[in-house]
């Protein structure tokens, strides 16, 4: 809910129109192919589990593309840097990719890759996957 609230506070203040709704990845509240594109930022774990890769598939259209950002690496040297690369660490969202994501992806009908993206301050890495026909 604080999440929700936040995000609804940023869009007003910018004066973007939109709705906000608020789920679980395992049980998206839209209907079957409404979405040319998915994407997650910094997800927990929750995002790989199976229902969550079935849900995703289940919105996306045909073809529809799913880009997650997994993971990023700090590396510029300022304080405000060195806090955000300890913070990422503490989280868990600076370790090593985790191969076994492609894997899950293909099995839940995905054409997936991915590659890492160099940054002034930091590297990210970048999962980008197309719903496969069928």
């Amino acid at each position: 809910p604080q999440m929700i609230r936040m995000a609804g506070r940023r869009l007003r203040f910018r004066g973007i129109a939109g709705q906000i709704v608020g789920g679980r990845s395992q049980a998206l509240p839209f209907a079957s192919s409404t979405f040319a594109g998915v994407l997650v930022t910094f997800p927990g774990p929750f995002l790989f589990e199976d229902a969550s890769l079935h849900e995703i598939r289940r919105v996306l259209q045909p073809a529809g593309r799913f880009v997650v950002i997994a993971l990023a690496r700090i590396t510029g040297l300022g304080v405000y840097d060195r806090a955000a690369a300890w913070l990422n660490h503490v989280t868990g969202q600076s370790g090593p990719p985790d191969r076994r994501w492609l894997d899950r992806l293909a099995r839940h009908g995905f054409e997936a890759s991915q590659e890492e993206i160099e940054l002034p301050r930091a590297l990210v890495l970048r999962l980008m996957a197309t719903k496969a026909p069928g």
